[in-house]
């Protein structure tokens, strides 16, 4: 995912040039562009799974040629460690593509794949480190926020996070601690216990850190945008701020005072009409969007959801998407009153999960 798109973005600098060196890499790139060209031609379905089996079947062969029957070394020559950042790439670009598929199945197991490389990159590899920190941290993004809405402990638990507090990265810190939030509903429901208080106060001042911390990144490159492209940014970062404590309070019980609820709510709901009209903003508006779902206790709000929830599935490509929309559809149809303050949306997460397409809201 990126944040904020730039001819100076780690993905066109580093990954692109990278796939001129590896024929896998460039490989999983053609094969994303040959999912996109489908979708403005007709394409027979045939044909892009071929494409889509021909492309795991010679990535399964390029891990074979790193891998002992102990699994991964422990340590590679220069030329290996490249090869392996170039396999970790691949396989985050696959996991991208079996998304604009709608293969969610498959695309989680290729999350679980590029979990196990990211654990076994050798530590001395140190030519790699600027795009192997960027590829660990796109995987980071992806395996948070698809933590948010599954309930399995050990895939939560086992999730790749920001390296310290994620202070370093654009919503770093902040997507650390919603899996912290995340983590800890999960201890709950697992142990049977009670979490631990988190208290409102204490949650906004986390999450004001967390958002002051995206800003001062955003600063440093800052220049290389328009002023518009700065205030959408910012919108975009606030919207992340509310639904936080939405997502909080939510997945935690934490039974946050009605008045101060609806706020955020309508806070939310009034950035992301602003953003809805931004293109370049669509592909980082889904759990957000969904946060929004969940709380759109008016008929109105459910409209605009609805509407975004088209605009995702006409515009950014991605047959994912579709799994929103449905989902709450679904989700409200399960419910005596759609217009309520909270949709109860973890039991039907869960019988996603369980029937083997859990919800993922991420590019």
């Amino acid at each position: 995912m990126v944040w904020l798109d730039s001819s100076d973005n780690p993905y066109k600098r580093l990954v692109v040039p990278l796939a001129r060196q590896h024929h896998i890499l460039g490989d999983a790139i053609s094969h994303v562009s040959f999912l996109h060209e489908a979708r403005q031609r007709v394409i027979t379905g045939n044909t892009i799974e071929t494409s889509t089996q021909s492309m795991i079947k010679k990535l399964a062969a390029e891990i074979g040629k790193m891998t002992n029957l102990d699994g991964f070394a422990s340590t590679y020559s220069e030329a290996e460690s490249s090869n392996l950042v170039s396999i970790l790439a691949s396989i985050l670009v696959l996991s991208n593509s079996s998304l604009m598929e709608s293969h969610i199945f498959v695309a989680q197991m290729h999350r679980h794949a590029a979990r196990t490389i990211v654990r076994a990159f050798p530590a001395q590899a140190t030519s790699q480190d600027e795009l192997f920190k960027f590829l660990k941290e796109q995987l980071a993004i992806y395996d948070i926020l698809a933590s948010t809405t599954t309930f399995t402990p050990k895939d939560v638990r086992d999730a790749i996070t920001f390296d310290e507090d994620g202070s370093h990265a654009v919503f770093g810190q902040y997507l650390n601690l919603i899996h912290r939030i995340t983590v800890q509903a999960v201890e709950r429901d697992t142990n049977g216990t009670q979490a631990k208080l988190i208290l409102y106060a204490a949650l906004v001042d986390e999450l004001e850190l967390a958002r002051a911390s995206t800003l001062l990144v955003f600063q440093s490159w800052s220049r290389s945008f328009s002023k518009p492209e700065c205030s959408n940014f910012i919108r975009l970062v606030d919207a992340h701020h509310h639904a936080g404590i939405l997502y909080a309070n939510s997945r935690l019980k934490m039974g946050i005072e009605k008045d101060v609820k609806r706020y955020h709510v309508s806070r939310l709901y009034q950035i992301l009409e602003l953003l809805e009209g931004v293109e370049a903003h669509l592909q980082n508006l889904p759990w957000v969007l969904f946060i929004a779902g969940i709380c759109s206790y008016d008929q109105s709000r459910w409209d605009t959801v609805m509407r975004i929830c088209s605009k995702l599935c006409d515009h950014i490509g991605f047959g994912h998407f579709t799994q929103l929309q449905r989902f709450l559809v679904e989700l409200a149809d399960k419910q005596d009153n759609r217009l309520v303050e909270e949709l109860d949306w973890m039991p039907l997460a869960k019988e996603w999960e369980k029937n083997g397409v859990p919800l993922v809201l991420i590019t």
